[in-house]
């Protein structure tokens, strides 16, 4: 009886067994076909291994002219070496082609049959000479929920500054004058920025010395991303041990914004990012900003509409074979 106890119970070990290696070999051929079919002949992933995306903010609604991209920024991935590359372009750069300034590019595009999205990767391609393949925009409210779903966002800022003419949502036209505006102060250092303090950090372009101009904003814009970037890819622990809060966050924030590529594309490239994280490929992010004594800009007016404005001309060659320089090296 002992003996035939014995017996039932080894063979119950051994079916377990079993189960557990045919289970171990699905898995196995699962995963393996994903990464053949998927992660390595996906469609995004080109001959050259770079991806070029073109990052756009704007105010959306409740603001002032709600489509103008202030925020313009060129990112280059290599997913071969997990290099980035972002350059940030000044909001009053002139496009000839337009006769407009680059940050109503999107404007236009959706005043015509082009698209937003559309022109301005056509502009930026002409001024840059670098082909865009796909274009991303968010709003201001999007950019605060990311930061607040994500409990925040550590930001190092470099140089502390004050901006008394910060300005609040829904008093444009508010009277007197001074009630339009609020005051803004950072400190230097570490700190954790919630979504309004983030949006502060980013827009504030009227601060006192040399934080208060539009190239000062740009570095702390690419700071900011940077941020984000590294606490998404290198918060591991969360991602894996949260996968459905993760997919979640992801398809809400997807759902809030205007892309022309699709939500597999920025999951295949988090994906290819954070695989050659796991091969000891740390995240390389670089950055280049350009100011008023760049070459490759020259101050100058402008007349639209019979009104004279500053723009930010740009020497074309120089331009081109600084960004096309910076992005390839």
């Amino acid at each position: 009886m002992i003996s035939r106890l014995t017996w039932l119970v080894k063979k119950m070990i051994l079916i377990l067994i079993g189960l557990l290696l045919t289970g171990l070999i699905v898995v196995s051929l699962t995963v393996y076909s994903f990464y053949f079919h998927f992660y390595r002949n996906y469609p995004l992933a080109n001959n050259s291994n770079r991806v070029n995306l073109l990052f756009l903010g704007k105010g959306g609604a409740n603001h002032e002219a709600p489509d103008l991209t202030d925020t313009i920024i060129l990112t280059s991935i290599n997913l071969a070496t997990n290099q980035v590359k972002v350059v940030s372009l000044p909001r009053d750069l002139w496009d000839d082609r337009l006769q407009a300034k680059l940050n109503s590019a999107y404007y236009w595009g959706r005043q015509s049959q082009t698209g937003g999205l559309s022109l301005v990767k056509k502009e930026v391609n002409f001024l840059t000479g670098v082909p865009i393949d796909y274009a991303i925009i968010i709003d201001f409210n999007l950019f605060k929920q990311v930061v607040n779903d994500l409990g925040g966002v550590k930001v190092n800022v470099a140089t502390p500054f004050d901006d008394y003419l910060y300005p609040i949502v829904g008093r444009e036209k508010a009277l007197p004058i001074a009630s339009r505006y609020k005051h803004v102060h950072f400190d230097a250092g570490w700190q954790t920025m919630n979504g309004d303090r983030a949006l502060e950090f980013v827009r504030s372009r009227h601060a006192q010395g040399d934080e208060g101009s539009d190239f000062a904003r740009s570095r702390r814009q690419q700071l900011l991303i940077k941020s984000v970037i590294n606490q998404l890819l290198n918060d591991k622990t969360y991602w894996l041990t949260h996968p459905s809060r993760a997919w979640f966050l992801i398809n809400k924030w997807w759902s809030s914004l205007e892309a022309d590529l699709s939500l597999s594309d920025v999951i295949y490239l988090m994906a290819r990012l954070g695989v050659n994280q796991l091969k000891r490929q740390p995240l390389a992010i670089n950055s280049l900003t350009f100011n008023l004594e760049s070459p490759q800009l020259v101050p100058a007016k402008e007349e639209i509409n019979g009104v004279e404005i500053w723009v930010l001309k740009p020497n074309a060659d120089k331009l081109r074979q600084a960004v096309q320089a910076f992005v390839a090296n």
